[in-house]
């Protein structure tokens, strides 16, 4: 038997984020149950109900982090995995300003 996959996914906030919490958003051409982690092997990770939108929480730390989903074909051994990246940042920029100093106040594009 030949099963022609049309399984994707992608995820809502694009490449990078400041939330552990993000939205994939799956998409299938047939009726599939759905497995989600950031482990290829997906230990850990239970069968869910195919949905066009789930939330997930990323693991702790900042980084580039995979998200793998696996399409189980109800029925049948037939079995798909896509992954896609998303950068985790939640640490706000540090922004020292050197200059003015002494209390100077600076308006304008090309104050002095």
């Amino acid at each position: 038997m030949t099963v022609l996959s049309r399984n994707t996914f992608s995820i809502k906030e694009g490449k990078y984020t400041n939330n552990t919490e993000i939205t994939l958003l799956p998409a299938s051409n047939d009726s599939y149950e759905l497995m989600v982690s950031e482990n290829e092997d997906f230990s850990g990770a239970g069968v869910i109900s195919y949905q066009p939108e789930i939330t997930y929480n990323l693991s702790g730390g900042d980084g580039e982090k995979t998200v793998y989903v696996k399409f189980i074909l109800k029925g049948t051994s037939f079995e798909d995995v896509k992954n896609a990246s998303i950068i985790l940042d939640t640490i706000a920029p540090v922004v020292e300003v050197l200059s003015p100093i002494d209390g100077t106040v600076v308006t304008g594009k090309n104050a002095e």
